[in-house]
């Protein structure tokens, strides 16, 4: 979705208080997320919740 918003990695990490690689790893899903880390991203695109994790 952050792609598809024209939305760069490191805008979208800096914008919203994460670290590049921290946000590479969990959009490759080499990280495991917490409910809190979801929110924070969908607060950050500007979608519910519902919406971000509709298509997992």
């Amino acid at each position: 979705m952050r792609e598809a918003r024209g939305i760069s990695l490191n805008k979208f990490a800096y914008e919203n208080d994460f670290t590049k690689s921290g946000l590479s790893k969990i959009e490759t899903g080499q990280s495991d997320l917490r409910a809190t880390t979801l929110k924070k991203i969908s607060s950050g695109l500007d979608i519910t919740l519902s919406e971000l994790i509709k298509d997992l």
